[in-house]
């Protein structure tokens, strides 16, 4: 009976993965779960509901996957009380590894449970989720660091956990590239691999894979050991993490760069105690260990290591890096004595503990080598091919330098060093300083040749036995020496040569810069091999430059003489004759050269010797003008000028007289005051060789306006009794030479003026020569007179002025009140760059007195810079000549520098100069009554006589005239027309004149007063322009009346009212005329019974 039956449904369940169709899924993949739920005692017919969650196992919750529980559920109905039903879980395992699930399972029969399955321990139910971790190490320096060698030994341990015991499983392990990701391949390509099999005792163990390879050519790169976990060939298990260090295993890269400590270089230095610092740049190492660097010196050549004392050079030092990549340094102390031309290899070796973990033995290295030069040298004279050189400027000796052993391609220094053999000291050159020579050059090969050229000043070694010493060196390094004092191959000497030198005029060291200088040279020789003939050969030096003086016609200044001596020692004197006009201001120094058989072997070239030397003076001179302070001086009476002579190349202490004329640049002919020649001098004793002395001119200069004035100046040596030989050698000036006394100041020159008469010298021509003269005798050593010279020039200025009428263009204009004249100023030798003012004043010709206009003087001026000597400036005039009427005015200009006058132009006959102001008065009668009355008819004639003054003469003119109607202040108009009258005329003179002629119809106008205005015009090809006028409407000479024709026969009315009401008009105007603020008049007349308003 149904009814009365209770069941009791229950269910099991059975999980497995899809994959693995066993309890094992992979982590971090898509997992598909079935769970097999075996049902029985169901009610065959109902439907049921089964739902499952997946519990984790460690937690006893829910299983979550993103935030959310994994479930599943599936509605069946019974077909029969027992049986089976299979729900799958499909869901993501990222995340998951080493967890271990259980599936619970729930049925229910309309909403309610009836059954479940949730044994959190129950195996069946249970799917484990495997993880793997692994730790790869090398077998020999037991952590992860290998060293890259020919076999490469490497055990990753793989930590597995949640792995189902007693099951078999399979580890397979992949090396793989760390830089490219890429699997390690064997030697045919193959990718290497490595695998072990276990069956786990326990759900977590460990198991070792074992890796073999060669690692040769992997210094420096990293290997990462990826381990997958198999059971029955399926992937349960993954540890492939790139950048994980426990699967990683280092091998180091080392190299090295060894460097001399003191030469900063691949090089030594042979025989000295020497540091290498041998820096070791590692790659790939694991940070945080200890690690010894040890190195060996091998000997290239033998490949052997390097001994000191029978020990080999060793050296080694411990780091700890804070990082996989860097360096150390290893320091190497021996002392290279004995190891002349060696090349040096450092070897190093890399240590962890007891094992080599990386290494770099290359005997071919040059990072890794450290070179010991050897130097020997063998010196020579250029010039004589032999061991003898002279005593001379530039002594040139080449010592030939052989090294052994220098890298290659690199560039080096030689210095060399010449040194005493006497003294063992550094030789000094004349100027004071080492004799020393360097050459730079670039090694082709480790053994070769370079030349060091010595090239200095040795006049002063004559007797010197010199040795060269010679350094190599590299970036200023030292790297080779030799210096051995008695080493033949480096030895020169040297013999030697002196002479003095003077001028045969002056017999002093100073000459002339003339055409025909005599110089003689006295040359004083040691040393000679006496019975042979030699040629002794002189060339005249420029100090300054240092090259062969040449003449004025561009010859070298040579001399030459013969000897053949009879002793070693003696003398002989070389003439030089040439012409030196153009050596002024030059210091010349006499070379000698002896030679034997075209073989130079003796000289004296010291550019500093006095003995040698000649000064050949110059001067130049500043002409300035005391007032203006430059080259300007005014054309006026008492001018004085101040010409500075500059002077170079004096002997102090000796007497000198400068002598001055002033020069006219145009006609180049000396200036004259009164018929004698304008001249100055000044006598002064310098103690320096280089000074100025001043030479004041005074003189007038009142008929030199516009003259360029050029001031020649002459220097001349006095000799007398007090300096009778001026001869420096011979007297106390022999220590003041010029170049001695370049440094004094110039302030302790001595200037004697022209009023110290004790030192007067005659002159007998007009070339300054000095008169014979018992007491005193002058000789001529310089001259400066250059027409073209700036310096020595003075301009007098000259100026003439234009003046016109700014609107006419004409030496004319009109009274007006706003006058503008403009004066065209033109001047001539001024000084271009200077500024200038020009100040014009207004003159009365009739008076001279100055124009006075609203109480002032009229004056303009004008500043300009002139940008050449000649040029022109205008001057504006503007002023109130409304009262100048028939007046002549004369612009008077003058012109300033700083406030000094330097031009002047105040011709008041100056016709230039000159504006006129013309003046018209009118009279203006009838035509036929000859009087000031009109008839007021239909033909009215009216004759204007214009009298007018103060015209330019020959000027065409034109006088135009307008009638104006007196009593209301305007021009009469008929017909709707101004009635005037033109008429043109040339002034036959300055004064004159003229008729305008009036032509209208008068009816009507009786009693009316009309006025003749007049205005005079200039004419000229630019138009015509007003210069006076008469427009005076009160003036009795310019009015008209009109009067009244015959009276008519019968009498008209209106006639009458006309005639009174023309009259009444005549009187409004005469009285408008004297009420000119009145605006309206009005005036109500009453004529026969009739009402008019005017």
């Amino acid at each position: 009976n149904k009814d009365q039956t209770i069941y009791f449904p229950e269910i099991h369940t059975t999980a497995t993965d899809s994959e693995t169709a066993d309890h094992l899924t992979l982590a971090d993949s898509r997992a598909v779960i079935t769970d097999t739920v075996t049902y029985t005692n169901l009610l065959k017919g109902e439907t049921y509901t089964l739902s499952g969650v997946l519990m984790d196992k460690e937690t006893g919750k829910e299983l979550l996957v993103d935030g959310e529980p994994v479930t599943q559920e599936m509605a069946f109905t019974a077909g029969r009380a027992s049986g089976t039903k299979k729900l799958k879980f499909e869901f993501d395992t990222t995340g998951l590894a080493g967890k271990s699930f259980v599936v619970c399972e729930t049925l229910t029969l309309e909403d309610v449970e009836v059954a479940e399955h949730k044994d959190i321990n129950d195996e069946g139910q249970t799917i484990h989720i495997p993880a793997a971790q692994t730790t790869a190490t090398d077998d020999s320096s037991k952590i992860n660091v290998s060293e890259a060698k020919k076999e490469v030994s490497v055990t990753d341990t793989v930590a597995y956990r949640n792995l189902v015991p007693g099951k078999e499983y399979t580890v397979r392990g992949t090396a793989v590239d760390k830089e490219t990701g890429e699997p390690l391949t064997d030697a045919d390509g193959n990718e290497l691999v490595s695998t072990a099999k276990f069956t786990a005792a326990s759900a977590d163990g460990s198991v070792d894979v074992k890796f073999t390879f060669d690692g040769t050519a992997m210094a420096g790169r990293s290997v990462v050991f990826f381990e997958n976990v198999y059971y029955t060939d399926k992937l349960i298990a993954v540890h492939a993490d790139i950048d994980d260090e426990a699967q990683t295993v280092h091998i180091p890269l080392i190299f090295t760069s060894v460097k001399d400590k003191d030469t900063d270089s691949h090089m030594s230095l042979a025989g000295s105690d020497v540091t290498l610092t041998d820096t070791v740049a590692y790659r790939n190492l694991v940070p945080g260990k200890t690690y010894t660097v040890s190195g060996t010196l091998m000997d290239q050549r033998t490949g052997k290591a390097v001994t000191v004392n029978g020990k080999a050079v060793t050296s080694s030092a411990d780091f700890t890096p804070d990082t996989a990549d860097g360096e150390t340094k290893v320091d190497f102390h021996f002392n290279t004595k004995g190891l002349d031309d060696t090349t040096v290899v450092v070897f190093e070796k890399m240590f962890y503990g007891k094992a080599v973990i990386a290494a770099h033995k290359d005997i071919n290295d040059k990072g890794q080598t450290i070179y010991i030069p050897s130097v020997k040298t063998t010196a020579i004279d250029k010039k004589t091919a032999t061991k003898l050189t002279l005593a001379e400027k530039d002594i040139h000796i080449v010592d030939k330098v052989a090294y052994r052993n220098l890298v290659p391609g690199e560039t080096y220094k030689v210095t060399g060093t010449a040194i005493d053999k006497t003294t063992g000291e550094v030789l000094k050159d004349d100027a004071g300083a080492d004799v020393t020579a360097t050459a730079t050059f670039k090694a082709k090969k480790a053994n070769g040749t370079v030349d060091v050229e010595f090239v200095f000043d040795g006049s002063t070694l004559a007797g010197k036995t010199v040795v060269m010493y010679e350094n190599i060196y590299y970036n200023n390094k030292l790297v080779g020496v030799h210096a051995d004092i008695s080493d033949e191959a480096q030895i020169i000497y040297v013999p030697s040569v002196k002479t003095a030198a003077t001028d045969t005029k002056t017999e002093t060291k100073l000459t002339y810069a003339e055409k025909d200088i005599k110089i003689t040279d006295t040359v004083e020789y040691t040393n000679l091999i006496p019975g042979k003939t030699y040629k002794v050969t002189g060339t005249a030096m420029d100090k300054k430059t240092g090259k062969v003086i040449k003449d004025a016609d561009g010859k070298a200044v040579t001399s030459e003489a013969k000897i053949t001596p009879e002793t070693a020692d003696g003398k002989v004197d070389v003439d030089f004759i040439f012409d030196g006009s153009n050596l002024a201001g030059k210091t010349i120094v006499m070379f000698e050269e002896i030679r034997y058989e075209d073989k130079l072997i003796g000289v004296h070239a010291d550019i500093n010797d006095e003995a040698q030397t000649i000064y050949v003076p110059a001067i130049a001179t500043e002409a300035l003008d005391e007032v203006t302070g430059i080259h300007l001086s005014n054309a006026g009476d008492d001018v004085k000028v101040k010409d500075t002579v500059t002077y170079k190349n004096l002997i102090p202490g000796l007497t000198y007289r400068v002598a001055g004329t002033v020069m006219d640049k145009d006609t180049k002919k000396p200036l004259q005051n009164g018929g004698k020649d304008i001249t100055a001098e000044a006598v002064f004793t310098p103690e320096t060789a280089d000074g100025t002395v001043d030479v004041e001119f005074t003189f007038s200069a009142k008929e030199f306006a516009g003259k360029t004035m050029v001031l020649f100046e002459k220097l001349y040596l006095v000799k007398n009794a007090d300096n009778a030989d001026a001869n420096p050698d011979d007297t106390s000036s022999k220590d003041k030479t010029p170049d001695d006394t370049q440094k004094a100041s110039e302030s302790e020159n001595t200037q004697n003026k022209t009023d110290n008469t004790s030192n007067k010298v005659e002159v007998d021509n007009e070339n300054n020569n000095p008169a014979d003269n018992s007491e005193v005798k002058e000789v001529l050593i310089a001259v400066h007179e250059d027409y073209s010279d700036e310096n020595q020039t003075i301009c007098v200025p000259q100026i003439k002025t234009t003046a016109k009428d700014a609107k006419s263009g004409t030496s004319m204009f009109y009274a007006e009140k706003n006058a503008k004249i403009v004066d065209t100023v033109s001047y001539r030798n001024l000084v271009p760059g200077k500024k200038y003012k020009v100040v014009g004043t207004a003159v009365d010709k009739s008076n001279g007195a100055p124009v006075i206009a609203n109480g002032n003087n009229v004056t303009a001026e004008a500043e300009f810079v002139a940008k050449e000597a000649t040029g022109k400036v205008d001057v504006v005039f503007t002023f109130d000549a409304s009262l100048l009427a028939g007046r002549t005015i004369v612009m008077f200009e003058n012109v300033y520098y700083e406030n000094n006058l330097i031009a002047t132009h105040a011709d008041i006959t100056d016709e230039a100069q000159t504006l006129y102001v013309p003046k018209i008065g009118t009279t203006a009668i009838d035509g036929e009554r000859k009087d000031h009355n009109s008839t007021a008819d239909s033909s009215v004639t009216i004759v204007d006589s214009v009298a007018y003054q103060n015209l330019v003469q020959g000027q065409t003119y034109r006088v135009t005239g307008k009638l104006m109607d007196k009593a209301t202040g305007k021009a009469l108009v008929i017909d709707g027309k101004e009635v005037t009258a033109v008429t043109e005329f040339t002034a036959a003179g300055t004064e004159g004149v003229v008729d305008v002629t009036f032509r209208f119809n008068g009816k009507g106008m009786t009693g009316k007063q009309l006025v003749v205005f007049e205005q005079l015009d200039v004419v000229t090809a630019d138009g015509a322009y007003a210069i006076a006028s008469h427009n005076n409407i009160n003036d009795a000479a310019q009015t008209i009346t009109m009067i009244a024709p015959p009276k008519p026969k019968t009498g008209d009315y209106m006639s009458v009212v006309m005639y009174v009401l023309a009259g009444i008009a005549g009187v409004m105007a005469v009285i408008c005329s004297f009420f000119t603020f009145c605006n309206e008049v009005t005036i109500t007349l009453t004529i026969c019974t009739k009402k008019y308003r005017i």
